[in-house]
């Protein structure tokens, strides 16, 4: 996973640690920081982040932030294991939880994100599809609920949004739109280094050119 969405990701734990996620239970404090160490590449804190949510659903089933972040380890467990069929099992799971989680959380941030940004990493996948269609549904509706409460969320969770939305527009032929929420997104924080990435992408539609690859290691 890039070091864009590693970032956005790392800003919804001061979230949790504020108690402004639903849900909030202090087990996900620990897992979330497990689980952004295994997205670095912590393969044991892949592992251990898997059996915190695991536990955590045990006893709150119906806790989709749980439930989201369980199918991210299983696509992390995935990207670790050996070729074989525990490889698909771990990746065909991952992403039946991640939907379910986003079917029954619909308006849920934290939910849409966690699932947005595995889904755009893991891209078009055999026999399993195109991921990044849902990802997109999900960048698009991010960007609604943080219009709708723009002083509830981070900075730079916000910068990523319109970052990942602009790109979504870009694959979907909307680049006007694309240049408008780059422009939100850049006035944000324009020294970062997502807008270095958001003055790369204008500068592509303005020379005609197709949107930059997101290269990532999952």
């Amino acid at each position: 996973m890039n070091r864009l969405m590693l970032t956005v990701l790392l800003c919804l734990l001061p979230l949790m640690l504020r108690g402004e996620v639903d849900f909030y239970d202090p087990k996900i404090q620990e897992g979330v920081k497990l689980h952004d160490r295994g997205v670095q590449g912590d393969k044991e804190s892949v592992g251990l982040a898997f059996a915190i949510f695991e536990g955590i659903l045990r006893e709150q089933p119906d806790n989709m932030i749980a439930l989201a972040y369980h199918g991210s380890t299983l696509t992390l467990k995935s990207r670790d294991a050996f070729p074989g069929p525990s490889k698909l099992e771990f990746l065909k799971k991952g992403i039946q939880e991640l939907n379910q989680a986003a079917e029954k959380a619909p308006d849920n941030l934290y939910v849409r994100l966690i699932r947005g940004i595995n889904f755009w990493n893991l891209g078009e996948l055999p026999f399993l599809g195109d991921r990044r269609k849902d990802a997109k549904k999900d960048f698009y509706k991010l960007v609604e609920l943080i219009e709708a409460e723009p002083k509830k969320y981070d900075k730079a969770l916000r910068q990523g949004v319109y970052y990942y939305a602009g790109l979504a527009l870009r694959e979907d032929d909307d680049d006007p739109t694309a240049v408008r929420l780059f422009v939100k997104g850049m006035e944000l924080n324009p020294a970062s280094e997502t807008a270095l990435k958001i003055r790369r992408e204008m500068m592509n539609i303005s020379q005609g050119l197709s949107a930059t690859p997101v290269r990532t290691k999952q």
